[in-house]
């Protein structure tokens, strides 16, 4: 029993890092570059997966209206102020930023 019991704990340590919604964050910068790349700084924000940097994330998405509508969503946010939390992949993508590749505004 105790073997199993220790078994779990260290796999369960390994799963920790796994893909997940940040905490609600506000928008302080956003901008695509000349790739298929949406750049978000937040203000709030943590190192959800170690290695990545902070309150910096890289969205991606397989199509085009899928980053218009992302884009259109961080748009809203930035300008009216609102929370938004993105959904993280368990990777660390370009420049050391969060993967992302899912976008939620959330009620003011």
């Amino acid at each position: 029993m105790k073997r199993f019991l220790i078994m779990s704990i260290l796999l369960s340590a390994g799963s920790v890092n796994a893909a997940g919604w940040t905490g609600a964050m506000t928008i302080s910068r956003v901008f695509t570059e000349n790739t298929d790349n949406i750049v978000v700084y937040t203000v709030e924000g943590a190192v959800y997966t170690p290695g990545c940097v902070g309150a910096s994330y890289i969205f991606h998405a397989p199509t085009e209206a899928q980053r218009a509508r992302a884009y259109a969503t961080l748009l809203t946010a930035i300008s009216t102020g609102q929370k938004v939390q993105l959904w993280y992949l368990d990777a660390c993508t370009t420049w050391s930023f969060h993967d992302v590749t899912a976008v939620m505004l959330l009620k003011p």
